[in-house]
């Protein structure tokens, strides 16, 4: 089997050395091995599908849970007032309520 090193694997798969390197390192490129401080690579190895960290769907779940965490703020907030807003006027009803004379008297 013929072995190529990870300067020639970057310029194959125009990749950065470091990124061959990791791959060897974490055994997403089969068959690599590590001589002395040299990773030798297969020469019929394929170049990796990179993970792209900035994915449309990334992207969309942060976009729902920030709406979902400013819809929730926004409840609060109206559902808040909303009570606040009953207790006054509950409490002026208790009030003309308590303070009105009663017939009876």
């Amino acid at each position: 089997m013929d072995y190529i090193l990870v300067k020639e694997a970057a310029e194959k798969w125009n990749i950065s050395e470091r990124s061959v390197r990791n791959y060897c390192a974490t055994g997403r490129i089969n068959g690599a091995v590590l001589l002395g401080k040299n990773w030798l690579i297969p020469s019929d190895s394929t170049k990796l599908v990179r993970k792209n960290k900035n994915s449309f769907a990334n992207k969309s779940l942060c976009i729902l849970l920030l709406f979902i965490v400013l819809f929730l703020l926004i409840y609060s907030i109206v559902s808040f007032c909303l009570l606040n807003h009953c207790n006054k006027k509950l409490g002026r009803l208790n009030n003309s309520i308590l303070l009105k004379p009663s017939n009876n008297e």
